[in-house]
This record gives structure tokens, sequence and C-alpha cells, in this order.
């Protein structure tokens, strides 16, 4: 995520041209190339993994956090929303959303996803799924045993990327 002024008065630039939708394109190939480079962490195991896997959860949000800044304006929704006893990353006017870098194969992540998504499911809320990286059947199919609940998993959206993450926002837009 950019921090520094030079970088806010080039995107800010780059929104002027249009060339915006390619800023995040190209952010979101960042984010996949530096979780592509995990065998170092993997191999490190223990707390070398856990800072990687934070900071790729951290890069992911801070990229969806951007995108839905420029679609919907700042202060339009709100971060790290309580929905009972967990937290999901946006709520937008009438949808939660968590934000992932992909959908978890298992363990304590899916654990997370899944108390996430249950606790979301308890209101009347939309619910979104927005990953970086593109769920392919098999990781929807793992959601869906992890939930054990066919509709609560209807009643999930899920997206993809940050084009996908854009559009479903800027449904959700006050008229």
């Amino acid at each position: 995520s950019s921090g520094g002024s030079a970088a806010g008065e080039h995107l800010a630039v780059l929104v002027h041209n249009g060339g915006l939708s390619k800023v995040f394109r190209a952010r979101q190939l960042r984010v996949t190339k530096y979780a592509a480079n995990s065998g170092r962490a993997m191999r490190a195991g223990g707390r070398a993994r856990g800072r990687f896997f934070n900071k790729v959860g951290k890069m992911s949000q801070n990229l969806g956090n951007e995108v839905l800044t420029h679609v919907l304006g700042e202060g339009a929704f709100r971060k790290n929303f309580a929905v009972g006893d967990r937290e999901l990353d946006w709520f937008l006017r009438r949808a939660l959303v968590e934000g992932k870098y992909r959908i978890p194969t298992g363990g304590a992540a899916m654990e997370r996803l899944v108390a996430q998504m249950r606790a979301a499911g308890g209101t009347t809320h939309d619910i979104a799924l927005w990953t970086v990286k593109r769920a392919g059947r098999s990781d929807l199919q793992r959601l869906r045993r992890a939930l054990n609940d066919d509709v609560l998993f209807g009643r999930i959206q899920y997206l993809s990327g940050v084009d996908e993450l854009a559009a479903y926002a800027s449904r959700l837009r006050v008229p």
C-alpha cells in the first residue's frame, strides 16, 4: 500500500486520467506475486510462516480498502465491523464483506472464516466473500463442507479480484 504523498499524487493523476483500474490490477498482481513466494516462509515455519500469512492478509485488506474508498468515497463504509463476537472487514451500506487473499485450505484460518460467515449469516445483511486470488470449484466446495449449511452458503456472494469488488461496491452505492 502506498504511504507517501508522492504516491498519493501519482494515484490522483491516474484517477484523473482514468487509469485507476490498471493501478489496482497492478497492486493485485503485486499481492499475488508476493504470496507466490511463500516457499521461504513455509520452510522456516513457526513465526516466520505466521508473519508471512499476516502480511499477505494485510496486503489484501489494504487493497480492498483502496478499491472501496475509490468506488464509495472516504467514510462511506466501515472497516473491521463487529458482528457478535466476530469481525468482518467491511460494512457497505447493507452488506457485510470479508476479504481474504484466498479461501483457506483448512485449519484455524478456515475455522475463523466459517465463524465470520456464520456471524454474518445471523444478520439480515447481504454477505460477500472477496478474494484476491480467484476461488476454484474445489475451494468453494471445501468452504461449503466446512460451513455445513447450504442455506448460508447460498447467501454468500463470491467476488474475486479488484474488478469484481469494485462492481459489487458500485451496485451498493447510494442512488
